[in-house]
């Protein structure tokens, strides 16, 4: 469609090129809104992805072994040393873990890691957590295993991770270990 001096019109959604003085910063304003209406809708998918890209997978901590250190009138002092083991792409920064121990399969008592501790990706890194066991806790049972030296150790709690994703918390359980 002509203006009215003859010369050419843009599409009937602007006005024409020749008669409207504005047009260049109308079309500046139409680049930013394209480009804004770009990003939201492929911004999105393309977040979206690369978090499953980057998908954190839990870790896997396991009783490596149970170390006695003192024996008193109220317990035993022991030491658990823990194998925690990143699959990650991503270090993974240990920030909150609280646990059972569990020796035969009973909750004798309760261990926390005191310290942040940083597993880099794709490793293993051994944990020392000290655990005092009282002896109130320990049944017949058990100490009938420990005087024949047929204890297995073990634990089950959550561990909190700090990842560049935020903050993860998974379940952990590992009652395999023997240590007497």
């Amino acid at each position: 469609m002509p203006d009215k001096k003859g010369g050419a019109c843009a599409p009937p959604f602007l006005f024409c090129v020749s008669t409207w003085k504005g047009y260049n910063l109308k079309m500046r304003y139409l680049k930013y809104a394209f480009a804004f209406l770009f990003v939201v809708f492929f911004g999105c998918a393309l977040i979206k992805s690369a978090k499953e890209v980057v998908a954190v997978k839990s870790l896997n901590v396991t009783v490596d072994r149970v170390e006695i250190v003192k024996v008193n009138f109220d317990g035993i002092d022991t030491r658990f040393y823990l194998q925690a083991k990143n699959p990650n792409s991503v270090d993974a920064r240990i920030i909150s873990f609280d646990f059972d121990a569990l020796f035969n399969g009973n909750k004798v008592a309760k261990g926390k890691l005191s310290e942040t501790v940083v597993v880099p990706s794709h490793s293993t890194k051994t944990i020392t957590v000290p655990v005092f066991v009282p002896f109130s806790a320990i049944s017949v049972s058990l100490k009938s295993s420990i005087i024949q030296k047929n204890v297995e150790a073990g634990i089950t709690g959550y561990v909190t991770i700090n990842t560049p994703l935020g903050k993860l918390r998974f379940k952990v359980m590992d009652k395999t270990r023997r240590i007497l």
